[in-house]
């Protein structure tokens, strides 16, 4: 893992957050359709929390069980297991079905890079595109001595990949045994395209640095709540602790608004109320709208503000 306080996300996963994951999980994907649901961005982040921070590209192995302790799953008690603490095997089911959703999905992750031209001012910005998967692959591990299923004839293995491309088209085949060992554990390994910003490779817009108390807040928030979980995202990204938008515009930014234009008004009191949650929560010190400018003005709180020294060349340098 990072270490036992921050992990990064690549800032092109960021400023496409509100396009990739809405508020509920998908089944099958319609145009217009966010391709993953809340859960997966939990998951998401979970795997970059769990990646080496000197070697991201290396791929990272860990058990399922391991996974939810990350993700902040609360254990129960198993009779079967003698009153043993365990999680509960819906949870083991939801975790491998969003990681097989991210192994599986190619997406489009867009972002206006800065560009250095050697002059004083505001950088050049170029639009940048990436077509991916989240997941460059994924796969279960197993004993030593064993043959892992996928070199073994199909009546000896099972695909247990359930995920739908965009195309509806079934993702890469992952094979457990048909009747034998259960895995021990996963080993998955993020895509390249997506690790720029943690591995300085060019072109890439940087990284954005969040606590790992991150996952403390997966059960306080209602999975449908999806403004709230992308609200979180884009304060955790500002690279200013007291960052001003306008309401009307951060609604836009987190694509909120109704694309008819309907029901306005409750979408923006929505976002006012997710505010006051994470205010609840810790994440924002204080806020406060001023209806005759509609600017929102957020104070983040200090353990949640993490600026890079990319963030303040790139601020030096708008200023200029």
């Amino acid at each position: 893992m990072a270490d036992n306080k921050t992990f990064k996300l690549d800032n092109v996963i960021t400023q496409n957050v509100p396009q990739l994951f809405g508020s509920r999980k998908p089944q099958l994907y319609l145009p217009g359709m966010e391709p993953f649901g809340p859960f997966d961005l939990w998951a998401m982040l979970g795997c970059f929390s769990l990646l080496d921070p000197k070697k991201p590209t290396k791929p990272v192995t860990i058990t399922l069980t391991d996974f939810l302790e990350v993700l902040d799953f609360a254990r129960t008690l198993s009779e079967a297991l003698g009153h043993y603490a365990t999680f509960a095997s819906g949870d083991y089911a939801m975790l491998k079905e969003s990681l097989h959703r991210l192994f599986t999905v190619e997406v489009t992750f867009t972002g206006e890079y800065n560009f250095k031209t050697g002059r004083r001012g505001r950088p050049q910005k170029r639009l940048h595109e990436v077509h991916t998967r989240v997941l460059a692959s994924y796969t279960y591990i197993y004993p030593a001595n064993v043959t892992p299923p996928d070199q073994l004839p199909e009546s000896k293995r099972r695909n247990v990949n359930k995920a739908r491309t965009l195309t509806n088209e079934p993702g890469p085949p992952i094979y457990e045994f048909a009747n034998g060992p259960r895995p021990e554990a996963i080993e998955f390994r993020i895509s390249e395209e997506l690790l720029r910003g943690l591995t300085g490779q060019i072109p890439n817009i940087g990284a954005t640095i969040f606590p790992l108390k991150i996952f403390e807040l997966r059960r306080k928030i209602p999975s449908r709540d999806s403004t709230t979980i992308k609200l979180l995202i884009w304060v955790c990204r500002q690279t200013k602790p007291s960052p001003r938008i306008g309401l009307d515009k951060l609604c836009r930014q987190l694509r909120l608004f109704d694309p008819k234009g309907r029901n306005v008004d409750r979408t923006r009191e929505s976002l006012l109320k997710s505010l006051n949650r994470l205010q609840s929560f810790g994440v924002v010190e204080e806020y406060a709208h001023d209806p005759k400018t509609d600017i929102v003005t957020i104070k983040k709180a200090e353990d949640w503000h993490f600026p890079t020294n990319r963030d303040a060349e790139l601020e030096e340098m708008v200023d200029d």
